[in-house]
């Protein structure tokens, strides 16, 4: 074994001055805003939006063009799903631009078109994943629901289900341990499988025959 040289691999923290460790804070606290509102690509890019706001920038498709400045700052949303930022700052485009790209990644379980259905007295939402994710890090957590739902007139209702504390959260099952043996002798990408991330939402049945339990849930 390679010997290894403590003082190379010191903590970064170490390093750190005490003016730069209460700026990494601050933009340790400011990442964790961003990455708690924007859960989806569509919360990222409105998050996104606000802050350029506070930062002087202009929506382009709002401003009118003899409005427009040659030196001004810009933002541009596509279909609220993604956003580009432009400063067009003080020198001429000749002497050449910065272009700095970034991915908005949203790793998350999406949930089919027909999603909702009853099985043993328990109503469950199918999921299909998407992103690179560990399936079984998805068991026995508590889970929201967030989207956008578009209404016949045209309208669009945004839903946040699961992050306030007095919201009701949503679960993926999983084995206890003593009835996970043969779970245990799987390698952890066969443990959990894709098709068994299917979200519990509710066990309440109602008065009704047949499926009392997902007509329930389909008249909240």
């Amino acid at each position: 074994m390679k010997s290894i040289d403590a003082e190379k691999n010191k903590s970064a923290w170490n390093s750190l001055e005490k003016e730069d460790s209460s700026e990494m804070e601050t933009f340790i606290e400011e990442y964790k805003e961003f990455i708690s509102k924007g859960k989806t690509e569509r919360e990222a890019s409105d998050h996104i939006e606000a802050e350029a706001k506070k930062n002087g920038f202009v929506d382009l498709y709002s401003e009118e063009e003899e409005n427009f400045d040659a030196r001004g700052k810009y933002y541009a949303k596509n279909h609220g799903k993604s956003i580009i930022m432009i400063n067009l700052g003080e020198a001429d485009l000749i002497d050449g631009v910065n272009i700095v790209g970034a991915h908005i990644d949203s790793p998350r379980l999406d949930l089919k078109q027909n999603p909702i259905y009853e099985d043993s007295d328990i109503v469950l939402l199918k999921t299909h994943y998407y992103g690179g994710i560990k399936k079984y890090q998805w068991t026995s957590l508590p889970l929201a629901l967030h989207g956008i739902v578009y209404k016949s007139d045209g309208g669009k209702v945004s839903i946040s289900i699961g992050e306030d504390t007095q919201d009701p959260v949503f679960l993926i099952s999983d084995l206890l341990p003593h009835l996970a043996k043969d779970q245990n002798a799987k390698k952890m990408s066969e443990a959990v499988t894709g098709e068994s991330l299917n979200v519990i939402i509710g066990n309440m049945p109602c008065d009704q025959e047949k499926n009392p339990f997902k007509s329930r849930m389909l008249k909240i």
